[in-house]
């Protein structure tokens, strides 16, 4: 969270010069303007910096999934490694990039497996083993919902 320290960077960080002398503001609607003006442009500093921390734990949580896909991995393992709730990590990352963990977590599984099936040296059910399934079968029934074909069909197309 952003500490009171902030608060000087975010007044440095803002386009006016918020340096005034006190014989400047003649009436108390004057000062009001001058503070109100002054605290909008430290929460619209604020906000952005918020939004900036959310998206590199968005970020570092995709890293997380693409480095561990191989493993049994759940929403908490990642929000636990971004250090965010789980529930305010499943909110942002939907926001951030479009599509929920399990579906990006899918995405990446099945794109490993499309490039591990063009090797015919490797077993299919060694793939699904090397992309996070326990079973061939919980693999193949992943596969074809997501590529529309079994993980078979794919490496006769492909090889």
């Amino acid at each position: 969270s952003l500490q009171v320290k902030d608060f000087d960077k975010a007044l440095m960080s803002t386009e006016t010069d918020y340096k005034f002398y006190l014989n400047d503001i003649n009436t108390y609607n004057e000062l009001r303007v001058y503070v109100m003006a002054l605290v909008k442009a430290v929460i619209l500093f604020l906000e952005d910096e918020k939004k900036k921390r959310s998206l590199r734990r968005i970020e570092l949580a995709k890293q997380y999934i693409n480095d561990n896909y191989m493993h049994l991995i759940t929403l908490n393992d990642v929000a636990e490694h971004v250090e965010l709730n789980a529930s305010y990590l499943s909110n942002r990352f939907k926001t951030e990039s479009g599509t929920n963990f399990s579906e990006y977590l899918l995405d990446v599984r099945m794109n490993k497996a499309m490039e591990l099936l063009k090797d015919p040296k490797i077993k299919i059910y060694e793939i699904g083993n090397m992309v996070g399934y326990d079973d061939a079968v919980s693999f193949g029934r992943a596969f074809k919902k997501k590529i529309g074909m079994s993980p078979k069909e794919y490496r006769n197309l492909v090889y």
